[in-house]
């Protein structure tokens, strides 16, 4: 992924921890405002601790940690 799409992720998963409490609610807030930004389809788990396995397009990935949070954002679709 792009560094400034990126930067793009931590600052709004920032703003998805400042506004919501929920894990599931922070991962749609990023979801909705990165397909805004970069169209359709991503995906967004948010989590303490968690698996995957996936498939994503190319320059489509991220993974971070944030305030104690774990973010998996991929395009997918």
């Amino acid at each position: 992924m792009p560094v400034d799409m990126q930067q793009d992720a931590v600052d709004l998963c920032y703003q998805g921890i400042e506004n919501f409490k929920e894990e599931y609610e922070i991962a749609k807030y990023l979801k909705k405002e990165y397909e805004c930004k970069y169209g359709s389809i991503w995906h967004c788990i948010v989590g303490k601790s968690f698996g995957s396995y996936i498939s994503h397009e190319e320059d489509g990935f991220i993974f971070f940690h944030l305030h104690g949070y774990y973010v998996m954002l991929f395009k997918a679709g």
